[in-house]
């Protein structure tokens, strides 16, 4: 498959733990970008122009030669697949591309969807001390799940010792953990301290 002719354009917001994920995809791949800014906090997304390219009202959205797509994991997929030669995401054998997209799917969603800016609205409207301890108890919940795989597979990172998708999306993830202060063991702050080089 081709690469996409022209530069893609990347509609982000600098606290998404998704759009961050795609950040990081494209930075490994060595891939140019235009970033288009979108502020989640003032409600950018929620605009006519904005839900025109994307109904879901939500960040990342990537345009590449006039495709519109969506969804992080897919996105890192798509970039996988179009340079595979460059920092491959996902091993080739198959038992091990399927743990790793476990372990991809145990954050992106398992974890993070059920604390995200829209559901700690609806959980806890403008009562801060509500939404903290309700992200608190949900994220630590997902990394339990998450830290126990990774006592299996870990090696310098989440799947041996080369940095796969599973690290990508792993990554933004700790900004979570850190930011509720959520409760985490050894084998998450070890994994931090790895992954904290990763570029945003």
């Amino acid at each position: 498959m081709a690469p996409p002719r022209k530069k893609p354009f990347l509609y982000s917001y600098w606290r998404s733990s998704a759009s961050w994920r795609v950040r990081i995809g494209l930075a490994l791949k060595e891939i140019e970008y235009e970033y288009v800014p979108v502020n989640l906090v003032k409600g950018e997304q929620l605009g006519p122009e904005f839900m025109e390219l994307n109904p879901a009202k939500l960040v990342p959205l990537l345009i590449w030669d006039d495709k519109h797509l969506t969804q992080s994991p897919a996105i890192l997929e798509l970039l996988d697949e179009l340079y595979p030669e460059i920092h491959p995401f996902l091993p080739a054998d198959p038992y091990a591309k399927a743990t790793v997209r476990s372990i991809v799917d145990a954050i992106v969603c398992d974890t993070h969807p059920v604390a995200n800016s829209r559901i700690l609205k609806l959980v806890g409207g403008d009562d801060d001390a509500k939404r903290a301890e309700y992200a608190k108890v949900v994220i630590t919940w997902g990394m339990e799940a998450v830290e126990a795989q990774l006592r299996k597979t870990a090696g310098k990172y989440s799947y041996g010792d080369a940095l796969t998708m599973a690290d990508i999306v792993l990554a933004p993830q700790f900004y979570n953990v850190y930011r509720w202060k959520c409760d985490v063991t050894t084998v998450s702050r070890g994994m931090s301290s790895r992954l904290v080089g990763l570029p945003l």
